[in-house]
């Protein structure tokens, strides 16, 4: 008898990470629903979309029959948009019958981080159960797009970083392939619980921003500024209207880096590269 294919649901599935996650789950042979605002994938095999947006309830029956969903949804500019979403949609999960909830949060994750962003995910972490959910909470991902790949473009153009008291705060890396084969392998064995997906070495901002000017084969100038002084000025010019390239809470995510210990999962068969090797695959991608 035919082993019946997991049907998954992934919000945000068109976004940087999520189209990676949604493209991992059709090569496992699931099915997968795309819930986001615009309609897209239209014609892909084993893949359906449906309207889905943050601010908006969701329909109970619009996740009737799904095995696993997969939340990469959230909007920068609205916490409470990103809190009241995901609440409602774990909500409509649990009366829907779905089996998994996966949340993709981030290793900003705290509930004292210096960034809004890093006490948005814990908030919205603590909405699940972990008994039977899982939260992702993955390293800075690397590949044509999100953070890495404004990152990668800003060096590419400018040809300059600024580098904050001696750069050596440390960066933890994840190709976004690697991230997204972990997800489907600990999402269909329903592997529940908290994973922390990364490189286990971290490099320093410094050398990742060398590594981003070897890759687009440009000469890096560096300019040396204090973290600290630097986040009191951009903090007073963002309240005059003034934008300076890096805002305040990129300051405040740099200021946030530290050093962790990153579980293995071999135990999966999951293993992720090296932080070089990552960038090497990026520049591919």
């Amino acid at each position: 008898m035919q082993q019946k294919r997991a049907l998954v649901a992934i919000t945000g599935w068109s976004g940087f990470v999520g189209s990676g996650i949604t493209d991992a789950f059709l090569r496992a042979g699931c099915r997968v629903i795309g819930l986001s605002r615009h309609a897209g994938g239209i014609g892909r095999e084993s893949f359906e979309w449906r309207p889905y947006d943050l601010a908006s309830p969701i329909e109970t029956g619009d996740l009737r029959g799904v095995d696993i969903l997969v939340h990469c949804a959230y909007d920068a500019n609205s916490p409470c948009k990103n809190k009241d979403g995901t609440r409602r949609l774990i909500e409509a999960a649990r009366l829907a019958g779905v089996g998994t909830v996966v949340y993709i949060s981030s290793m900003a994750s705290s509930e004292d981080a210096r960034t809004r962003y890093g006490r948005d995910k814990h908030d919205m972490e603590s909405l699940l159960d972990l008994g039977r959910d899982i939260v992702v909470r993955p390293g800075l991902v690397a590949g044509p797009g999100g953070l890495y790949g404004a990152m990668h473009d800003a060096v590419a153009r400018f040809r300059f970083a600024p580098i904050f008291d001696g750069g050596r705060q440390p960066v933890y890396l994840v190709a976004r392939d690697e991230l997204a084969a972990a997800i489907v392998t600990i999402a269909l064995a329903r592997a529940n619980g908290l994973y922390l997906f990364a490189g286990s070495e971290p490099i320093a901002l410094d050398d990742l921003y060398s590594a981003i000017a070897a890759s687009a084969r440009v000469r890096l100038r560096r300019i040396a500024l204090p973290l600290k002084l630097t986040l009191r000025l951009a903090a007073v010019l963002e309240r005059c209207g003034i934008a300076l390239p890096i805002s305040p809470e990129s300051l405040r995510g740099i200021m946030n880096l530290k050093t962790m210990d990153i579980p293995t999962y071999e135990r999966f068969g999951i293993t992720f590269s090296d932080a070089a090797s990552v960038v090497v695959r990026a520049a591919a991608a």
